[in-house]
């Protein structure tokens, strides 16, 4: 019984540390390419999986390059601490809104980009990306 106990702790740290440790001094984050939904409605709900912390979101336009024109709604936290799932518009818990929420239109094609803090440099960068139509 003991052994199972122990094997049973060892594997939930395994799951609990393939999340990335938002609260650690480096701030964590997905260590992964993450899948990306989206609800298909003017107000979505943003998921990804595995279940891990992020630093950003940015829902967008199509275009090349990325201007803030385009940009609907940008979420984004010092730490990689968002987690799933997150209402278009609201700003999740320690995060803070840079632009938007702007008017989404049913018909439109918009991107959603999930962006983690390199733990070393502290630049973001894309982890997961989809596009969906309300």
């Amino acid at each position: 019984m003991r052994y199972l106990r122990y094997s049973m702790l060892a594997s939930l740290a395994l799951v609990v540390a393939s999340c990335g440790d938002s609260a650690g001094p480096t701030g964590g984050g997905c260590d992964e390419s993450l899948v990306v939904t989206v609800s298909s409605t003017t107000s979505p709900a943003i998921s990804w999986t595995p279940s891990c912390t992020v630093a950003a979101i940015r829902i967008s336009q199509p275009s090349e390059p990325v201007d803030s024109l385009k940009i609907k709604w940008w979420v984004q936290s010092e730490t990689n601490s968002i987690r799933p799932p997150v209402s278009y518009g609201s700003a999740p818990a320690g995060a803070t809104v840079l632009l938007g929420p702007k008017a989404l239109f049913g018909g439109t094609q918009y991107f959603v980009e999930l962006l983690v803090n390199d733990p070393t440099t502290g630049e973001p960068f894309n982890v997961g990306t989809t596009q969906f139509t309300p």
